[in-house]
């Protein structure tokens, strides 16, 4: 009967303590994410470890933007912007946006077929035509910083596909 107690209370001391360690609420970090939403700092630490650069800016909204200065990608150019933010800092939701100049003429199907093939990678032409690639990253309800990396390093690794893809005129 002691035997049964003590690995019934050991065995609720080990389930205890792997739910309070993996908890995502305890794993987090301040300076990674804020209450589970998506702050310019863990966005900027995704890009470093990336080795890609950028500048911090602010849109009109005095929302938090981040343009991507990193040429060794195919896009025209690559942006992050902030969206439903709190104090500048903490924020629902970010798009990542990067746009493209083909060497050919695109028309809609092009970007439509890349559409039904990549379930969370949007294409679009712009108004002159330009392919467009957009991915959006919600924080509703919280995001981890693995989370966030993953989402941010899918992009990122989707650049050059898309442009392939777009037939666009790539840095090599």
């Amino acid at each position: 009967m002691l035997k049964a107690l003590h690995l019934k209370t050991y065995l609720t001391a080990l389930i205890l303590s792997v739910l309070l360690v993996s908890s995502p609420a305890l794993s987090k970090t301040s300076d990674e994410l804020a209450q589970g939403k998506i702050t310019p700092m863990a966005v900027a630490k995704v890009l470093q470890d990336l080795n890609l650069s950028y500048q911090s800016k602010f849109d009109k909204d005095n929302n938090p933007r981040m343009i991507v200065t990193n040429n060794s990608l195919p896009s025209e150019q690559f942006e992050i912007y902030f969206f439903d933010c709190i104090n500048e800092i903490e924020c629902q939701s970010i798009t990542l946006w990067s746009w493209y100049k083909p060497l050919i003429g695109i028309n809609y199907a092009r970007s439509n077929i890349w559409n039904r093939k990549n379930r969370f990678l949007k294409s679009y032409l712009d108004g002159d035509f330009n392919p467009v690639l957009e991915m959006d990253i919600q924080s509703f309800g919280g995001i981890g910083p693995v989370n966030l990396k993953t989402l941010i390093t899918a992009y990122v690794s989707a650049i050059p596909v898309y442009a392939d893809y777009m037939k666009v005129n790539s840095l090599e």
